[in-house]
Formats: structure tokens, C-alpha cells, sequence
């Protein structure tokens, strides 16, 4: 029996994206991978839009079936842009891109009508979401991070003026029952240095958490009803450990016992650091996914000189 041809389009060179992908994808979903392993009881639950326990086994085949088939007119849409992309791709010589890429398209229950990655090579995109070049770049900025040599992701990240902590740092104990993970950036795994004033200053890293432990059907539709952002202060301690800097005198156990800066009150030197390109600053890779859209995509920055960098760490035809 003759093997079936996938439909597919040439992004970069040697590698294509695969819209023929519902098998892959379904495959992707049930595999119990590092962001699945570290959900939080309130987020699988969110998940499944239920008050009551989730399991990671049954949170996993429900994402699975959320699979479903990309339409002939979808795929022409999307061969339209990946060609698009591609001519803005091949300008650039530091992109690490794997042979293959699957674009799943799901019904969206199974992240809360996002778009997001799994795996090194899947990107799974949701019916409700219209398809966009812009989203797609942004995608793609994801899958070629994780395929890329740790010390060159580092380099990126430091454009934007983060710093790697040699090994990612657990999510603080204090809020696990509250956390609230993201596909596309696992790790909590660098930070800001920020000067306060001439003697002071303070290192942060952003975190994801919830409202509350516990997902109530009737507050909200979604995981992202719930979503709070903080920045957390962090230090060494005398193990020369990176830990979170706790308040004085507090329960090292409590919620309230962290040093944590809500977005509205970051310092200036802050968004001197990052720029202003994006008010996506979730993690240090969305602030980096969403200038690399920018680059490909030709928006127009208002921090001209980080798309300027980041083209240059990529290298950047002449």
C-alpha cells in the first residue's frame, strides 16, 4: 500500500510545516512531558472546568481528543502565510528550526482558546482563533527557542537584559496550591537585575499565579479568568542558592511572605530593560517571541534598537 503524501509547506531550507498533523499532534498531547508533570491540582481542574480532582492521566486524553482536522480552505490560508514567513525566515542564518513542525488545529478546550506549544516541533492552534502570520511568528519563536543551544538562548534572553540562573529555580513552595503554568515557558529560569537608585537594587523574575486554589465553574470559563502576575523578588542565600527573598519576620511558609511586585508598581528601569515593544511580560520568552514577531512580521517598535539586536544575535543577512 502506497504511503500518504502529508500536505505540507517549506518554511526554512530543510524544514516544513505539516498541516496534515491531527495523528502527530494526538501523539504529542499524550505524552506526559515537563509541563503536564508540573500542573498544579487548581490547573488541571481549570482545565476540565470542574471544581472537582483532575488527574494527569485523564487531563492528558481529554487535550487529546480536542484534536480535530484543518478544512482544504484552512490549509490554503496557511500555506499563504507559512510562504509568506518563509521569505522573511531565510534571512536570518542563527534560527534553529527542526525538520518538521506540526500546525494542529483543536477545538480550544484544550487551553482555554489559546495557542501554544508541546514538544519540541508542535504548535496547536485553536478553531476560535483567526489565522494570523502574527500568531503563527509568535509560535515559531517558541519551537525555535527550545531547539536552540542553551548558551544561544541566553544570549537572546540578555538583550532584553535577563540573566540565566545556571538552573531554573522551583516555583515557590508557598503558592503551588495557586500555580498557573505556561506551555510555551515552562522554567522559571532567569531574572532581571533592576538598580532602584544609586545603592540599591533588587533581582526579579515574573510568575504566573491564581486568584484562588480553587476553580469555582460559575467565576469564570477559563484558567485565565483566574491568572495573576507577579514579579518576584529573588537573591542568594548563603548556600548561594537562588531562592525568593522573603519578608521580615514572616511564616516562610505563607502566600504573603514573598516579596512580590505587582506589574503596575515595576520600577522605570524596568521597561528601560525590555522596552516597550509588547505589555506581554509573562516570562522573559514571551517578551522575546513577541519581538521576534515584530522583526518578521515588520510591525513598527517603539524600541526600534531591540528588534535592531535581536536581528543581529540571529544574524541577519547583509
Amino acid at each position: 500500500m502506497e504511503k500518504q503524501t502529508l500536505r505540507q509547506a517549506k518554511l526554512f531550507y530543510n524544514s516544513f510545516i505539516i498541516l496534515d498533523s491531527k495523528e502527530e499532534g494526538t501523539k504529542i498531547l499524550l505524552t506526559k512531558d515537563e509541563y503536564l508533570s508540573g500542573l498544579s491540582d487548581f490547573e488541571r481542574s481549570a482545565k476540565l472546568q470542574t471544581s472537582r480532582p483532575v488527574s494527569s492521566e485523564e487531563l492528558m486524553e481529554f487535550q487529546a481528543k480536542q484534536v480535530i482536522e484543518w478544512n482544504e480552505k484552512e490549509k490554503e490560508n496557511w500555506e499563504n502565510i507559512i510562504e509568506e514567513l518563509r521569505t522573511e525566515f531565510e534571512k536570518y542564518e542563527a534560527l534553529t528550526i527542526p525538520e518538521q513542525i506540526f500546525l494542529v488545529k483543536t477545538t480550544g478546550k484544550d487551553e482555554g482558546e489559546a495557542a501554544y506549544c508541546r514538544g519540541m516541533n508542535g504548535i496547536f492552534y485553536p478553531q476560535s482563533m483567526d489565522i494570523k502570520k502574527s500568531t503563527l511568528a509568535h509560535e515559531l519563536w517558541h519551537i525555535i527557542s527550545r531547539n536552540m543551544p542553551t548558551e544561544k538562548r541566553d544570549e537572546i534572553y540578555s538583550i532584553f537584559g535577563f540573566h540565566s540562573f545556571g538552573t531554573p529555580i522551583d516555583y515557590p513552595h508557598q503558592l503551588l496550591e495557586y500555580k498557573i503554568s505556561n506551555p510555551d515557558a515552562v522554567n522559571i529560569s532567569h531574572y532581571l537585575p533592576i538598580d532602584l537608585n544609586a545603592t540599591d537594587s533588587i533581582n526579579i523574575t515574573p510568575i504566573m499565579y491564581s486568584k484562588s486554589k480553587i476553580f469555582n465553574p460559575s467565576f469564570g470559563q477559563t484558567f485565565f479568568n483566574y491568572l495573576e502576575l507577579g514579579f518576584l523578588i529573588v537573591h542568594k542565600n548563603d548556600k548561594n542558592e537562588w531562592v525568593p527573598k522573603l519578608k521580615p519576620n514572616s511564616d516562610e511558609n505563607d502566600f504573603n511572605s514573598l516579596e512580590l511586585i505587582p506589574p503596575q508598581e515595576l520600577p522605570f528601569q524596568f521597561w528601560e530593560k525590555i522596552g516597550t515593544n509588547t505589555n506581554y511580560i509573562h516570562h522573559n520568552e514571551e517578551i522575546t517571541a513577541e519581538n521576534f514577531m515584530m522583526m518578521i512580521v515588520k510591525d513598527e517598535p517603539r524600541t526600534p534598537k531591540l528588534i535592531e539586536n535581536l536581528a543581529k544575535a540571529l544574524k541577519k543577512k547583509d
